[in-house]
């Protein structure tokens, strides 16, 4: 670790929200200033810094000191004493009354405002309000200060400790000592383990309740990263026990508070032959469900077990009796109210009679003479249930007509007038679906305007405007994805899901798709024919013997996932950040948007190359029109160029990465931030695939973020049986491909 002591002479960059600061600084032995970056949220022009940190050199910058810790003393000599205090440090003193202090007290300026402000009465144009202004800012100062040495003090980051003044300001010092881990529930950035850390350092007892809970809620975020809506009482508290290091009666305690302070939900495991889904303790890595919806009888309410007012609509459980509670099932309330809320939308929309009914009589003989296609009886069925129903699922396995169904049913629609609306999870969903259809088809989050940190613009006060809405790929749908898009959806809209189950499932917690479809609730048409054009394809046959997408994966790809040892990530050191339009798509056929474009020609294969998390500054998602932050992005790739380029030509475009602090959200908060990356890497890849590859063979590359999208683009594209043959191997760095 190094050390530097300096003075600050001018303040480049300081955000508010987070405290990062870029700061030049006058230190003893160097000539020129010093770049010094980091959290410094109370520094000032004229400041007197004690700094530990490490020098590092920036691609754009050059030489900077960032800062891991640091001390402020006050000026000695009577010229810093005077840009101190002109700095606005204090309200009511500028640079014109800074000086005219200075000359009245001298060296002794800092002494008279600390211990007898009044005496600033006797300074030519300062009155009574203005003493009372710098009173009470110079005390505010001091009270920061004061909060900011005591939170470093208890090994609190100064990162950390700027949010933490931020949310709390005055209250700072009273709610870490009170409870630290009240931290991890209100700002975005701390976690449970962050927490417990200050928690020890502060000496709080092992068993104290505030961290058993903070603890418990904790195992059921990171529960959910693997796809789980809930847990049962014996998964909970036995993971609980291994992050905490208590014995089980211990925790027991803790979550019958919990569940009687309604910190938790508590609710019956379904276990009738409808009810019963993916069990956690299985072998699926999902648990979620949409509790049974009865199609016969009407919409009701009743209470959960943990005495929540809302409940699933038209919910049925087996037995009569309650269960134990070992079989209960415990959630976190925004998964539960998301399956409650989707469950009741749905719902509602089925039992609103408005809505588009189309005159079904000739109308199969008119739809395939207008699309010249020759639709079996289950198409036909299809065709025939969407244009007469308020909910429909369609569902098949790969090749048995899935888009050539959707296409008839777009058809009928469009003739019959209708305002069409089509979505998929994914930019390459929606694109392969505009595509087959010929219209607009929009990812989800783009549909429902999803505007980070705000939220979706689409909802159930601002809905969506059309009469029928179709999304395709719905497998790949969470439950709180599901449950945003359902309130944007009228309850006169028809609403036509599509999608295979048995592909690949949701990033995030549930299993929707399948959930609704076994509800027994709507109307399902299943597509089994495999169509000529679709037999003769390994791809499909083969998937369709195994009936996942990840088997089908592992049978036709030589993908090698290497995972190095390295995990260091480049830091971006760009000194004004800058905000980015969500809406806006990124144009790859313009080469600005590309890091490496060609790179190598004249060589055999290709790498695209996807950079790892740069951006470090305030925003969610990186700008594109920032120069500063595409340099350092740059400078990341430039690390990991050397593997690739003497033997194969270089792609590496430029995307809206995710910011670091995404990742420190649960995941359920972080998608929204990730698909517009992923939104920006597949249009890359389609734009590459369209215009450069010329079926060259192809790696992927990534480390960190980079290997998040990596597997992505694994997902999504490579079914394609062309393009499989192309793939070589896989580099995904520094990010987990199996649950171990």
């Amino acid at each position: 670790m190094d050390h530097l002591r300096c003075v600050v002479e001018r303040i480049t960059y300081q955000n508010e929200t987070n405290g990062y600061t870029v700061i030049k600084c006058r230190a003893k032995n160097y000539n020129d200033l010093v770049t010094v970056v980091g959290s410094m949220p109370d520094v000032h022009v004229g400041s007197v810094l004690q700094l530990t940190g490490s020098w590092r050199i920036d691609p754009k910058y050059g030489r900077q000191f960032s800062m891991e810790t640091f001390e402020e003393t006050l000026p000695a000599t009577v010229f810093g004493i005077e840009k101190y205090l002109g700095s606005g440090l204090i309200k009511g003193i500028g640079p014109k009354f800074a000086k005219k202090i200075v000359q009245e007290f001298g060296k002794d300026t800092l002494d008279v405002i600390e211990t007898d402000p009044d005496r600033l009465l006797s300074v030519p144009g300062i009155g009574t309000m203005r003493v009372e202004r710098i009173k009470a800012g110079w005390t505010e100062q001091k009270e920061i200060k004061n909060i900011m040495l005591f939170l470093q003090d208890h090994g609190v980051s100064t990162s950390h400790a700027t949010k933490i003044y931020k949310t709390y300001g005055n209250e700072s010092i009273k709610v870490v000592q009170e409870n630290p881990y009240k931290l991890a529930d209100d700002i975005w950035g701390i976690g449970f383990k962050t927490a417990d850390t200050i928690a020890e350092k502060m000496g709080f007892g092992h068993e104290k309740y505030v961290r058993l809970r903070s603890g418990l809620m904790y195992t059921l975020n990171k529960l959910s990263e693997d796809g789980h809506c809930f847990a049962t009482r014996e998964q909970l508290v036995k993971t609980g026990c291994e992050l905490l290091d208590v014995e089980d009666s211990v925790l027991d305690m803790t979550l019958d508070e919990m569940i009687r302070a309604k910190d938790v939900i508590i609710d019956r495991i379904p276990n009738s032959p409808v009810d019963i889904l993916t069990q956690p303790s299985g072998g699926s890595n999902q648990t979620g469900r949409i509790l049974t919806l009865s199609s016969n009888q009407p919409c009701m309410e009743s209470q959960p077990d943990g005495g929540s007012a809302a409940y699933q609509a038209g919910r049925e459980l087996a037995g009569s009796g309650a269960t134990s509670g070992e079989d209960r099932a415990i959630y976190l309330p925004l998964f539960y109210y998301s399956e409650v809320g989707t469950a009741k939308r749905l719902r509602k929309i089925y039992n609103n009679p408005a809505g588009f009914r189309i005159e079904t009589e000739g109308l199969a003989e008119k739809i395939s003479r207008i699309t010249n296609m020759n639709y079996d009886e289950v198409q036909i069925q299809a065709i025939m249930a969407a244009v007469q129903s308020k909910v429909l699922i369609l569902t098949g396995g790969p090749g048995t007509g899935k888009t050539t169904t959707t296409l008839g049913i777009i058809t009928a629609f469009c003739k019959a007038g209708a305002q069409i609306l089509l979505a998929a999870p994914t930019g390459r969903a929606a694109k392969r679906l505009s595509e087959a259809t010929g219209m607009e088809a929009k990812t989800i989050h783009r549909l429902l305007e999803a505007k980070p940190p705000e939220g979706y613009q689409k909802n159930e006060e601002k809905p969506l405007e059309g009469d029928v809405l179709i999304v395709d790929e719905c497998s790949m749908i969470d439950i709180m994805l599901m449950y945003n898009l359902l309130k944007a959806v009228p309850d006169s809209m028809t609403l036509i899901l599509v999608g295979d189950i048995d592909q690949l499932p949701s990033v995030g917690a549930g299993n929707v798709l399948r959930d609704i479809i076994e509800s027994q609730a709507f109307q399902v048409v299943r597509l089994t024919r495999i169509f000529r054009q679709a037999q003769t394809s390994r791809i499909i046959m083969n998937a369709h013997k195994r009936r996942t997408i990840m088997k089908r994966i592992m049978s036709f790809l030589l993908v090698a996932i290497l995972l190095f040892g390295f995990s260091t990530i480049a830091e971006s050191a760009s000194e004004v950040p800058s905000a980015i339009d969500a809406q806006s798509g990124t144009d790859y056929a313009n080469a600005d948007n590309w890091a490496y474009f060609g790179i190598g020609e004249g060589r055999a294969a290709d790498v695209f190359l996807i950079c790892p998390t740069v951006d470090m500054k305030d925003e969610f998602n990186m700008s594109l029109e920032d120069e500063d932050t595409k340099a350092s992005f740059l400078g990341a790739l430039n690390m990991e160029r050397g593997i690739y380029e003497d033997t194969a030509r270089l792609y590496a475009p430029y995307y809206r990465q995710a910011a670091m602090k995404v990742y420190s959200m649960e995941p359920y908060e972080r998608e929204p931030w990730l698909a517009l990356a992923y939104e920006d890497i597949s249009a890359a890849f389609d734009w590459y695939l369209a215009h450069e590859n010329a079926g060259r063979p192809i790696v992927l590359a990534g480390f960190s973020q980079g290997a998040d999208m990596c597997y992505r683009l694994l997902e999504e594209y490579f079914g394609d049986e062309a393009l499989y043959r192309q793939l070589i191997a896989v580099y995904a760095i520094g990010w987990p491909c199996t649950e171990e």
